[in-house]
């Protein structure tokens, strides 16, 4: 008897390696992941553009010196992954222990994936660098011995020799064609690569890679073991790259194939950690990693992230989804946690016990163990959602295009390939084609993951190729309690079998209709204030020239005959048509910038209209004095041209609705015929599955009836806003007014609440002044009573008194509080208070050359009240007048306090006030300034004056009054006039 052991082929670390692996993608997480287990706190994959194409994946973990890269990393299955030693607190960086990812000890094969020819530079902290060459097509050969593949192995002190020696390692590795020094081995080698025609193409490929290998140090200087900020790491290069690394890097090739291939490199490496744990919070297993990872992409010296953690989304990002489902699945298959639905989370933990006939499994290897569920989804239709469009909505369902998908992560990392779009563990696709609405959950519009333990669930074991889980009683029993967890959730909180859904949808619609409305009326009002605006700016440009014009013919007007009168009609005629192409629409609330820019073009309209009005007049007397033979020609004359330019505008108009109806019954016969196949696309799908068998009849009666609801809804909400819109002007309604009417009184309401708002907020900062007024006030009482008399006397101080005085009383007035120390009232006169504001604004008066006034039976009237509540009310009026004065154009300004009757008039020769604003004059808050105006003086002179029965109003007829410009009057209570 013979004891004879294994041999193994060279081509056997091929079939562990590259042929296990599922794809690309996938073996970079694998490669990731034997980083982690090296306790990096970081792992870049680079892709640098040239010829050839190179990849570098780097880390900076513990690394390894010579004698571990020979005995552990060559040595297929290492007993440390099979044993789960610990790993020595001095290779954890400073890091809590991890749980180790790789289990069989060939993940490290993955690399082959990547492309076959690898430079691998590895350092362990005080250790030189170790550095070896690896070409994995070697292991292709079926003819060669494991054991008769050699690789070149080289000790580094310092860095700048690694890419120096880069020929002789090429040299080595070029021995495993032949061996000058071991005949047994050569004739193995020559049989094996000379075998057939494939291995020797496959020795002439080898050989032509190695001849143009590429390798350059800027391909690693990233690397912060290169760069010096670390003593410890393992960089990976790699040539030849598999097609989806260069699809990366080639991003302006857009056929089927590379874009096929960035999405599944995408969907398989982005949310490599669980971004459940990247808000820095934990999850019953696992704490936040400590653990990054990026894929860039190089262009000469710049680059672009592809994907990386700080690209990824966060369970931040998701938190606001209407839907949610949060907690743990016990040992016995019991769920227990929050439960949000429609935006609201439900009171309490929330409960689902295992289904009836799901036996829970108890030994020990077959028992499933703990493990954390985390939906989160939103509704398909926006009209059903309670996020807000387009903004939220639109957000959520962006996101969900990039990273929906039921994922699983182990420990934190990523088990391959839940998640990815060719991935439905959970058949919830295949449960939504049959009953949408009662299973309501969606594939594409979800976030979920399961999170899981090696120690909590050691039966969930990967299959060897990384694939997901070997299909046993463990795996099988989490995937039925998960697929019970989401049927049980759609049934009680979200599908169309929900009380909650049921309850919550007619409101979350009808929230949605008024929305939508507010978001059209919003989208009108800023369409309108842009046409008006825009209109604006047009006619700003033009009505000056008009003005000039009209100016010039009005001078010259001169009528002789009755030839000079149908010019001059003629004239007028054209001037009036030109003043109303130059007719703004009604203006909206807030002018905003352009405020000048109105008040001019107001300002203008106003005086061509005039000059037209005077001109037409003076015609009127010309036409009298010329008395001309045949006055009934002139006017038939004067009706034709006015008949002709009034058909021409009718016709326009005409023209102008007749395009828009032909424009929107073009459109009405889109939609109609669109709509027209809808019911038949939507019904179809329902007959095929009834006939295949995947549903049964009452199944598809339910469905039909509930697509035809939804249809006929879906047509009504389309079609009926042209009919009411239709039935409006039927019914000679003028919807543009509605509209207008309905834009403004929801500006103004708006408006109020702001002011409101703000009142609130004014009282509540007077209230906090106030509490500690009472104080300062006695302090400054005190004060001012301990002055020497001669000091009291001084203007200065007196200014002061007064200033004060009138600051409490202001606040006495605003706030329900009571202020001791009560102040005496006296007599004021006019002259009192003329002279006090004309030294009040004594230096502006003067720059600004405007001329003060007060007339006799002003200076000698008298009213019995306090100096502090009167004299703001004159300062804040004449403030107002000065602003406006120097504002205006005008060479001559003058203010002026006068009597009329029985009421003060202060006066002035300025712009006056528009009759559209005088309601809203004593209004808080509002103001005509564009600067500087808060809109509180006129409410507070008016509040103030109120308080001991006196009264202000406006006056717009100037008829009796000092001047032309703004008037407002007073009414003193009690006043004496002689």
């Amino acid at each position: 008897m013979e004891n004879i052991s294994f041999l193994a082929r060279a081509r056997t670390l091929d079939h562990l390696g590259r042929e296990q692996i599922a794809d690309c993608p996938t073996a970079i997480s694998e490669l990731w992941k034997n980083a982690y287990d090296a306790y990096a706190r970081q792992v870049n994959l680079d892709l640098f553009d040239g010829d050839p194409i190179i990849a570098v994946l780097s880390d900076d973990g513990h690394g390894m010196n010579k004698l571990e890269f020979t005995s552990k990393w060559l040595v297929v299955g290492t007993e440390a992954k099979a044993t789960n030693q610990l790993v020595p607190a001095v290779d954890r960086n400073g890091l809590k222990e991890r749980q180790r990812q790789g289990q069989k000890g060939i993940g490290r094969l993955s690399c082959a994936n990547l492309g076959p020819t690898m430079l691998l530079v590895t350092k362990r902290a005080n250790a030189p660098f170790v550095v070896s060459l690896i070409d994995w097509r070697l292991f292709e050969n079926p003819f060669l011995l494991l054991g008769d593949v050699v690789v070149p192995v080289m000790e580094h002190v310092d860095k700048e020799g690694i890419f120096s020696a880069l020929p002789e390692m090429v040299s080595q590795l070029n021995a495993n064609f032949a061996d000058n020094r071991d005949q047994e081995r050569a004739k193995r080698l020559d049989s094996a690569w000379n075998s057939d025609e494939t291995t020797r193409n496959l020795a002439n490929s080898i050989r032509t890679s190695l001849e143009r290998i590429g390798f350059e140090e800027r391909h690693i200087e990233n690397w912060p073991v290169w760069q010096e900020e670390c003593n410890h790491g393992t960089a990976m290069l790699v040539s030849e790259l598999n097609f989806d690394l260069r699809m990366q890097i080639e991003r302006d090739r857009e056929d089927a194939s590379a874009l096929s291939a960035r999405d599944r490199f995408f969907e398989t490496l982005s949310n490599f950690v669980d971004p459940y744990l990247l808000d820095g919070t934990s999850s019953n297993f696992t704490d936040h990693l400590q653990f990054e990872y990026a894929v860039r992409v190089w262009h000469g010296a710049t680059h672009k992230t592809v994907i990386g953690t700080t690209k990824e989304f966060e369970r931040n990002a998701i938190t606001g989804l209407e839907h949610q489902i949060d907690g743990m699945i016990n040992a016995n298959g019991e769920f227990s946690g929050r439960v949000k639905a429609f935006g609201k989370w439900l009171d309490g933990n929330q409960e689902i016990n295992p289904p009836d006939d799901l036996h829970m499994p108890k030994r020990k290897s077959s028992k499933v163990g703990p493990f954390r569920l985390s939906i989160a989804s939103m509704e398909v239709s926006q009209s059903n959602s309670t996020h807000p469009p387009p903004k939220e909505f639109t957000f959520y369902k962006d996101l969900a295009d990039r990273y929906a998908g039921v994922m699983m992560f182990r420990d934190g990392l990523r088990v391959l390939p839940y998640g990815r779009t060719d991935n439905d563990y959970f058949k919830i696709d295949d449960r939504r084609s049959r009953q949408a609405g009662r299973e309501f959950w969606n594939n594409r519009r979800m976030f979920g993951r399961v999170a899981i333990s090696k120690t909590e669930n050691p039966n969930l074991r990967n299959k060897t190729g990384q694939e997901g889980l070997i299909d046993n009683r463990a795996a099988k029993v989490l995937r039925e309690l998960v697929i019970h967890i989401l049927r049980e959730s759609a049934k009680r909180y979200f599908g169309t079998v929900s009380g909650i859904r049921k309850a919550q949808l007619p409101e979350i619609r009808k929230s949605n209709a008024e929305r939508k409305a507010k978001e059209n009326r919003e989208k009108l009002r800023r369409k309108n204030e842009s046409a008006f605006q825009q209109k604006l700016v047009e006619v700003s440009a033009e009505i000056p020239m008009l003005v000039e014009d009209v100016s010039k013919f009005a001078q010259g007007l001169d009528v002789r005959s009755e030839q000079d009168i149908e010019y001059a009609q003629n004239a007028i005629e054209n001037y009036r048509e030109r003043l109303s192409m130059l007719a703004l629409p009604i203006a909206p609330k807030q002018v905003g910038a352009l405020g000048t820019t109105y008040e001019q073009y107001r300002t203008s309209y106003r005086t061509t209209r005039n000059l037209l009005n005077e001109t037409s007049t003076k015609l009127a007397k010309c036409i009298e004095k010329v008395s001309p033979k045949d006055p009934i020609e002139i006017v038939c004359n004067q009706i034709k041209r006015g008949n002709r330019a009034y058909v021409a505008f009718l016709n326009k108009k005409k023209e102008e609705v007749t395009q828009l109806q032909e424009s929107e019954q073009t459109r009405v016969s889109e939609l109609h015929q669109n709509y027209k196949r809808k019911f038949s696309e939507e019904t179809d799908p329902i007959l095929q599955r009834l006939e295949s068998g995947l549903i049964d009849l009452p199944t598809a009666v339910k469905q039909v009836d509930t697509t035809r609801e939804f249809l006929h809804q879906l047509v009504a909400d389309i079609f009926g806003s042209y009919s009411s819109a239709l039935e409006i002007l039927h019914e000679n309604i003028d919807l543009d007014y509605l509209i207008r009417f309905g834009i403004d009184e929801s500006e103004d309401l708006r408006s109020e609440r702001d002011r409101l708002t703000s009142l609130a907020q004014l009282g509540i900062a007077v209230e906090i002044s106030g509490h500690e007024l009472q104080e300062y006030d006695d302090l400054i009482a005190g004060a001012f009573a301990r002055l020497p008399d001669g000091i009291k006397e001084l203007r200065a101080v007196k200014d002061i008194e007064l200033g004060v005085e009138g600051l409490t009383d202001q606040l006495r007035f605003l706030s329900p509080i009571r202020i001791a120390g009560q102040r005496s009232k006296s007599t004021i006169t006019g002259n009192d208070i003329y002279s006090y504001v004309k030294e009040f604004f004594r230096r502006i008066l003067s720059r600004c050359q405007i001329k003060f006034e007060a007339s006799e039976k002003f200076l000698a009237m008298s009213v019995y009240d306090l100096p502090s509540r009167l004299f703001p009310v004159f300062i804040n009026l004449v403030n107002n007048s000065i602003y406006w004065l120097t504002n205006a154009d005008q060479d001559h300004r003058s203010i002026v306090f006068d009597v009329v009757g029985d009421e003060i008039v202060i006066s002035d020769n300025g712009p006056g006030v528009e009759s559209e604003y005088i309601d809203d004059l004593f209004t808080l808050f509002f103001t005509r300034k564009l600067y500087g105006g808060r809109g509180v003086g006129l409410y507070l002179a008016r509040a103030s004056l109120m308080a001991t029965g006196h009264s202000i109003r406006y006056e717009s007829d100037s008829t009796g009054l000092p001047l032309g410009g703004a008037n407002f009057l007073i009414k003193f209570l009690g006043a004496r006039f002689d």
